[in-house]
């Protein structure tokens, strides 16, 4: 004979991270890679962290090529990060270090020679 069980479920919905929208990261193409005017320059990823968190120490970031391995958490990106393309796009997840619920969000690389927000100094061996 069966015999129904009864079993109570509590089930807690809890939100993810809110993320802040982060500005470019911008930088001047001063080092050469690969040669002179490579577009290639070593991005320091996680300046970004504590602007996208807001300052809030529960949520852990890290950056990714693709939202493919931003959304499984794979071939997370070490810093300095030298960009493939100018500009990039780097794909950022955060991770509520309470819950383990996650966001994800974008950022943008990009190397200027001059640009309106950021002024590139240019030096020659006999002086400015």
């Amino acid at each position: 004979m069966h015999v129904p069980v009864k079993q109570r479920l509590l089930l807690e919905v809890v939100d993810s991270p809110t993320l802040i929208a982060p500005s470019q990261l911008e930088m001047c193409d001063m080092t050469e890679i690969t040669g002179p005017g490579d577009e290639l320059e070593p991005f320091d990823l996680e300046s970004k962290t504590d602007e996208i968190t807001g300052g809030d120490l529960n949520i852990s970031v890290t950056y990714y090529e693709t939202q493919a391995d931003a959304d499984a958490g794979t071939n997370v990106l070490l810093s300095p990060y030298t960009n493939i393309s100018n500009p990039q796009t780097i794909f950022i997840r955060a991770e509520d270090l309470n819950t383990n619920c996650s966001s994800e969000s974008r950022n943008y690389l990009k190397l200027s020679g001059e640009s309106t927000t950021l002024a590139c100094n240019t030096y020659t061996a006999g002086g400015l």
